[in-house]
């Protein structure tokens, strides 16, 4: 009886003494919700006192509450854990809201349903459905399908550039290159970071794609991909395996490809040159003529990784062979004469590269990053050119590159870092040229080197960030002849205004455009009986001013930049008295003026099922060369993509675009794309098809006051009437982690200046 008495007696006391109630907020910070939060109240005496879910404005609240010291957790999917003590006084009491600092690692182990893209300011954070990662075989494909607004992939040449240039591709913070993104495993991808515009961690880079992935500890992965174009003779493939123990990994990839087809119509061109007695008029068809090509590739990696570093070393080799065999008829108006030509190309390349890489990152959020990447190629490049006159001509080239680098991220706070940032790329080109028997020998020394300096900081936190790079860019030429080394200020600033439905991104940008190496060449090359092709070795670097700005609001997106160069480059052709022939070289120009927008919208008409991207942008190009010319181009864009199940399809079309480069007039035909997708278990088909029996060309014009050139390329299986199978089978096996390969450029370079 006693032990009754004592319990109703606490049970009035509760009912009477401890009827206050406690209210509050739970939030993400940047005025994100976090519905339906986990909130935890404690006793003094650390046991559980009351547990409730927050609402899906974030509000939650305790009743019954007694006078007193407590303290209170908080928990959402994708957070640190909130906690915090309060005293609750003898009355119904609101403590202030409870802001969740973001834990982005928790955040990539769930998907988010209710916004798959968020807009931080400095990047948007997407993360890939279910759908879209079963229905793709490689990152360049999840890239495509998720359709992001700003970011254009090109799955047929495996490249992704966003509206201010090529984009940098990372595989968690680190620079991954193609044949990794051709291997990614789409299932292992948390989520994708894309920063549309410079960031503190990419100093160089103007865009990045960054996917955040993890891969086993133990076990290994495989992975076969076989591409076949079903109308041509071409196709790559490849077979990467990686194998895992504890702390490293062994990485083994072997890769090729091969391309031999014929065209039936190639080039069409018309060629008018104005001679001291006479004008001479040529128009040239190309007829049928074959394509041949292989290459083979291997790659050896390893990797070791610590509690707060890394290290990779990395070696590969790859050899290529290409040839062309090209006819033409060529008719001469003045002479009333067809000459049958044939242009037979054949190009030999070793190429061996290897990379050393190490990474440290400190408690405090410091990060150290170094390489070194060197590579060298070798080129044996010959041209047969018969005609009404023959030319014999062979290049042999020896290329060496090495480029290291450092980087250093010093974070005072959260709302501050500052950055340090260094690079070098040395370039060693050796060539020698012959033509008929006659040899001329080149050489180049190219270095570029850059230290940057910058700060990313809040001005307003939550509201406006800002991010503030200063550079020195420094160039140095060595052509035999000449050294000159010059140095260059390029500051650059980009500041954000966002909210949680709208994103306002401004930036100012100075620096410098260098030549592509192959432009300084000093060979001087036949391109037929009456023009003569010569590099320059004096040319110099422009300077350029950028000014850009974004404006996001919910699926609205509009972008606009205006680029203003000075000695752009551009070719000239001129009348040599002497040689009685039209010199083709490349000189430095006067200021240009480069205007570029879009407006894009993207629409989910049927939720992670049918989803509509399109849009409509205008250029404007202005370029003083010999003479002041400028260009006009609207064009519209539309990507229509549907996912049910196993099967994906999608259609992708850009309408015709015009522009001015080096001095000509261009335009590119509208493109059409459709890909069809399906996959079971582990096996991944697609099959792409580029404008399907529709006949497109590229056409450039050139025209000064004694020179007209137009011309036409068709390139039928190339440009148009593309189909493409793509099969690959993957297989996974063991724990998982965070970490990645390191993976290198390992392209093949060369510095040979080519007649068309």
């Amino acid at each position: 009886m006693k032990n009754i008495i004592s319990i109703l007696f606490l049970l009035i006391s509760t009912s009477v003494f401890a009827q206050h109630t406690l209210t509050s907020r739970i939030s993400g910070g940047d005025n994100q919700s976090t519905p339906f939060a986990v909130i935890s109240l404690i006793n003094a005496d650390s046991t559980v006192n009351k547990n409730t879910i927050a609402d899906s404005t974030g509000k939650f609240m305790f009743k019954q509450l007694n006078k007193g010291q407590y303290k209170i957790k908080a928990k959402f999917v994708g957070y640190y854990e909130y906690e915090g003590e309060f005293e609750m006084p003898d009355n119904d009491f609101t403590i202030p809201e409870i802001v969740l600092q973001q834990n982005e690692n928790e955040l990539d182990a769930v998907v988010v349903k209710e916004k798959r893209i968020i807009d931080k300011g400095d990047k948007k954070i997407i993360y890939p459905s279910d759908a879209i990662k079963e229905n793709s075989n490689n990152g360049y494909t999840a890239l495509a399908m998720l359709q992001i607004p700003g970011l254009s992939v090109d799955i047929f040449d495996n490249t992704v550039s966003s509206y201010t240039g090529q984009t940098l591709l990372c595989i968690n913070g680190r620079a991954a290159s193609d044949d990794e993104i051709k291997t990614l495993n789409p299932q292992d991808i948390r989520r994708i970071d894309f920063y549309k515009n410079f960031n503190p961690k990419y100093p160089t880079a103007k865009s990045v794609v960054d996917f955040i992935i993890e891969k086993p500890d133990q076990g290994g992965s495989l992975y076969i991909n076989a591409t076949q174009y079903l109308n041509r003779g071409t196709g790559d493939d490849v077979a990467d395996l990686k194998l895992y123990n504890k702390n490293s990994e062994f990485n083994i990839q072997i890769n090729g490809d091969y391309n031999h087809f014929e065209q039936s119509k190639g080039e069409n061109t018309t060629v008018g040159m104005e001679f001291p007695n006479e004008k001479i008029i040529k128009n040239t068809t190309e007829q049928n003529s074959s394509i041949h090509g292989n290459s083979l590739g291997g790659k050896l990696s390893y990797l070791r990784y610590g509690k707060n570093d890394l290290f990779n070393v990395t070696a590969s080799l790859r050899g290529a062979h290409n040839s062309e065999n090209k006819s033409y008829n060529d008719f001469y108006q003045n002479l009333n004469q067809d000459f049958s030509t044939t242009n037979h190309t054949h190009n030999e390349n070793l190429s061996p590269a290897a990379q050393l890489y190490y990474h440290r990152n400190s408690s405090k959020g410091h990060f150290f990053k170094a390489s070194l990447y060197g590579s060298y190629n070798n080129t044996d490049y010959d041209r047969n050119y018969a005609s009404n006159v023959d030319y014999i001509s062979n290049t042999k080239e020896d290329y060496y590159f090495i480029s290291p680098s450092l980087s250093y991220n010093l974070p005072i706070s959260e709302m501050l870092q500052f950055y340090f940032d260094a690079n070098y790329y040395y370039n060693i080109i050796k060539q020698t040229y012959t033509e008929n028997n006659l040899s001329t020998d080149s050489k180049l020394n190219y270095g570029t080197g850059s230290f940057a300096a910058g700060t990313s900081f809040w001005v307003i936190p939550n509201k406006m960030a800002m991010n503030v790079k200063l550079e020195d860019k420094m160039l140095t030429v060595d052509n035999g002849n000449t050294t000159n080394t010059k140095h260059y200020f390029a500051p650059t600033i980009f500041w954000a205004f966002f909210t949680q439905t709208q994103m306002l991104m401004t930036g100012l940008s100075y620096g410098i455009s260098e030549p592509a190496m192959r432009y300084y060449s000093s060979s001087q090359q036949s391109i037929d009986m009456y023009q003569i092709l010569m590099g320059n070795s004096e040319l110099e670097t422009s300077k350029y001013f950028g000014a850009q700005i974004s404006y996001v609001f919910g699926p609205l997106e509009s972008f606009f930049q205006v680029i203003t160069n000075d000695k752009t480059m551009y070719e000239q052709t001129t009348y040599d008295n002497s040689k009685n022939t039209y010199i083709h070289t490349y000189l430095n120009g006067g200021k240009n003026l480069q205007f570029n927008s879009k407006i894009t919208a993207k629409l989910d008409i049927v939720q992670e099922k049918l989803q509509f991207t399109g849009g409509v942008g205008y250029d404007y190009f202005k370029e003083e060369s010999w003479e002041k010319q400028h260009k006009h181009s609207v064009y519209g864009f539309a990507s229509l993509m549907y996912i049910k199940n196993r099967f994906n399809t999608k259609l992708d079309f850009t309408s015709a675009k015009h522009s001015i480069e080096y001095g000509y007039i261009l335009k590119e035909p509208y493109v059409l794309t459709l890909g069809f997708g399906y996959n079971v278990k582990q096996w991944n088909f697609m099959l792409d098809i580029k404008n399907p029996w529709l006949k497109v060309y590229n056409c450039r014009d050139y025209n000064n006051s004694n020179y007209v050139l137009t011309s036409k390329y068709y390139q039928p299986k190339v440009d148009y009437d593309v189909f493409r199978l793509s099969v690959s089978y993957r297989f996974n096996f063991g724990k998982y982690h965070n970490y990645q390969n390191i993976d290198m450029d390992n392209s093949q370079k060369s510095g040979i200046l080519k007649t068309r």
